[in-house]
């Protein structure tokens, strides 16, 4: 996860990036300042980046844990959730479903 850029995902410190306000059809970077097209850009790929991080992080837990685990995990809101979930799995099980867990992370 920490070579992807996605361990701030799992372990919930990443923050999400809010979305400027609409008024009136108009996108207001302040109470009372209208958002330029350039903030409007980079505000749209800090958006976009925090999503795509988000999904890959899923789909790497998502992706490498046990079936039977999966069907617990699935449903889970939060990436921290999820993650929280496989750390409790694995630590109440053998040494050796540790290391075939942690070889498939």
């Amino acid at each position: 996860m920490g070579s992807k850029g996605l361990i701030r995902h799992v372990d919930g410190t990443t923050r999400q990036p809010t979305p400027y306000i609409m008024l009136n059809r108009i996108l207001m970077s302040g109470p009372s300042t209208v958002a330029t097209k350039d903030k409007i850009d980079a505000k749209e790929k800090k958006l976009d980046e925090y999503e795509q991080k988000e999904y890959m992080a899923c789909h790497v837990i998502l992706g490498t844990i046990l079936i039977c685990l999966f069907l617990t995990v699935k449903s889970l809101k939060s990436m921290k959730e999820m993650w929280d979930a496989v750390k409790k799995d694995a630590i109440t099980k053998s040494k050796m479903h540790q290391m075939g867990t942690r070889h498939r992370l």
